[in-house]
């Protein structure tokens, strides 16, 4: 109950907060949207990018990782093959965590951070380069200290793709399509089967 109800409220407070701050935009300058073909493929080309090098340190994170260090819904999903569980965690990871994640991290933190280092004098490129690379560091520790580096790349393509086009739904797309991906490899790499 708890991991669903802080999230809302967090979420909550810092829309509230925008919604009162002087400096900030119109939220919904965020979530333009110039055709869903235009976002899929955008969405797409972002999941690609990032893919090989996260993929690359996810191997490298295996050195590390041990079972007890695993995510609490992947360890769930190798205890049980129920249907309904991996459909309940296959929606959370693949739907309900991206539109999530992207709100908190790509649009409150990360425009609220650049119109933060705005009125701190920061140059344009330098304040695009600060916002990306901590929003991104706090983007990947807010998934645990054993997924952190891996998600490194992600979340930096995600931060530029989100400063360039100013798109919540090509970031809520790769972040989608990533979470997708990384739940299939887990599924076939540990031959789990769905009864």
């Amino acid at each position: 109950m708890l991991t669903t109800l802080l999230p809302a409220c967090i979420g909550s407070l810092l829309i509230f907060l925008w919604k009162v701050s002087p400096q900030a935009g119109k939220i919904t300058d965020y979530f333009r949207s110039e055709s869903i073909l235009l976002e899929l493929k955008s969405g797409f080309q972002l999941f690609v990018m990032a893919f090989a090098p996260t993929f690359l340190l996810l191997l490298l994170s295996l050195l590390w990782k041990t079972p007890e260090t695993q995510h609490v819904l992947l360890k769930m999903l190798h205890q049980q093959s129920d249907p309904l569980l991996l459909c309940l965690i296959g929606f959370g990871a693949v739907v309900v965590a991206p539109l999530f994640e992207e709100l908190l991290f790509r649009i409150l933190l990360l425009n609220g951070f650049l119109e933060k280092l705005r009125t701190l004098g920061y140059s344009e490129q330098n304040r695009k380069r600060v916002a990306a690379l901590v929003i991104s560091i706090i983007f990947c520790l807010g998934h645990g200290k054993y997924d952190a580096l891996q998600l490194m790349p992600l979340a930096l393509c995600l931060a530029w793709s989100q400063i360039q086009r100013k798109s919540y739904w090509s970031v809520v797309l790769a972040h989608a399509f990533f979470n997708a991906s990384m739940l299939m490899l887990m599924l076939a790499s540990s031959g789990a089967e769905v009864d």
